[in-house]
């Protein structure tokens, strides 16, 4: 423990050891200088004032670093974590520049030549070529196929129209492809003659046949009518007239098999107008009754010829039909095989008192006359109209001469 001087003076014994006293003199208050004895076995005992702080000592000298120790090896690769989220898409870089262009390349070999085209249809003698005086349509200027319009041909004021009709082709006689208007009923062909209301007398001719070749029932038409929007198949006609089967009889085609090729005979034929929905019968004739079969590749002319003695007017009409009745085997029969250049001949032949032209028919032809008034419609158009439906009239020209 830790003692005051004090209290090693009171706590010493006044008696001595074998080990001694320590004398110590102490100044009283009184001025007397009274002595203590202290044992010196005590003094370990007691606690001296602090003594001053020694000065801080010298930094002691940093130790040497040691050497490097070796690498240790190399531990195991650790498993592949697992994939981060995709990043978000970065912006699209530029356009590249357009390459530069590839070296022209060698030239094919030549192809092979086409086919001929079929031969064009005999052009008539300078004077049928004349649009004042003839409207003609061969149809060999059309595609194959479904048709609504009509734009070729000469003679013509404007586009065509039909209904039914289709462009076909057909072989000729002598082996060479013919197109052809094809009128499935109801079918119609309508066109404006250039000349348009403007005549006194015109001829119509058609070079056709039926295609079929089994007997059937139906009507056939074809004149002037006014206009193309409405002919004589619509309920709405505003005028026609024209050859027909003469409509309300039962108009019937027997099939035969022909002398050479098949043909049809029909039951009657005649010359009928139609204004709005109502035909108007002008009696019959023999003519107009042949026509050849499909399985043939004959063409006969069926002509319609019309004149009146005022324009636009009321007045007296005189119709003349004409065409073969029948089978046969001579000139004049449905068993012909007319053509295109036969066709302009005939509805451009002189006129004769008793239309003798018997070189292309046989018939035994007749005219008709009435009394009609075009007010509800001008004749300026040609119309054609076919009704069976199954059974198509093949048109392979149409030829109209205006005589005056």
């Amino acid at each position: 423990m830790s003692l005051s001087l004090e209290e090693i003076f009171e706590q010493s014994p006044v008696t001595t050891d074998e080990n001694g006293h320590l004398l110590i003199g102490k100044l009283n208050a009184g001025g007397v200088i009274q002595i203590r004895r202290l044992h010196v076995s005590d003094l370990s005992a007691m606690t001296g004032p602090t003594g001053p702080t020694g000065p801080t000592g010298a930094a002691g000298v940093a130790g040497v670093t040691g050497p490097t120790g070796p690498t240790g090896p190399t531990g195991p690769v650790g498993p592949t974590g697992a994939n981060g989220p995709t990043g978000p898409t970065g912006p699209t870089g530029p356009t590249g520049a357009t390459g530069a262009t590839g070296a022209t390349g060698a030239t094919g070999a030549t192809g092979a030549t086409g086919p001929t085209g079929p031969t064009g249809a005999a052009g008539s003698n300078g004077a049928a070529e004349t649009s004042d005086s003839f409207a003609l349509e061969d149809f060999d200027g059309y595609a194959t196929g479904a048709i609504s319009s009509f734009s070729s041909g000469s003679g013509w004021s404007g586009t065509g129209a039909a209904s039914g009709a289709s462009i076909v082709e057909v072989a000729m006689p002598d082996g060479r492809t013919d197109r052809r208007l094809s009128l499935a009923g109801p079918g119609e062909f309508k066109r404006k003659m250039i000349w348009g209301e403007k005549w006194k007398r015109l001829r119509i001719g058609l070079l056709l046949r039926i295609n079929a070749g089994a007997t059937i029932t139906g009507d056939f038409a074809f004149g002037v009518c006014s206009g193309i929007a409405e002919g004589v198949g619509s309920t709405t006609c505003a005028n026609f007239i024209g050859a027909t089967t003469r409509p309300g009889n039962t108009n019937q085609y027997t099939f035969a098999a022909g002398s050479d090729v098949g043909v049809y005979t029909a039951t009657f034929a005649g010359a009928s107008s139609k204004r709005v929905n109502t035909f108007t019968d002008y009696g019959g004739s023999s003519s107009m009754k042949g026509y050849p079969a499909a399985g043939s590749t004959a063409l006969c002319v069926n002509v319609f010829d019309i004149k009146r003695g005022r324009l636009s007017a009321s007045a007296t009409y005189g119709m003349f039909v004409q065409g073969p009745t029948g089978a046969g085997t001579g000139a004049g029969s449905a068993e012909q095989f007319l053509d295109w250049g036969g066709l302009l001949k005939i509805v451009s032949d002189p006129d004769t008192a008793t239309y003798n032209l018997n070189w292309w028919w046989d018939g035994a032809a007749s005219t008709q006359s009435a009394t009609f008034d075009e007010s509800a419609g001008v004749l300026d158009s040609v119309n054609v109209w076919w009704s069976h439906a199954s059974t198509a009239i093949e048109i392979a020209g149409l030829a109209v001469f205006k005589m005056y």
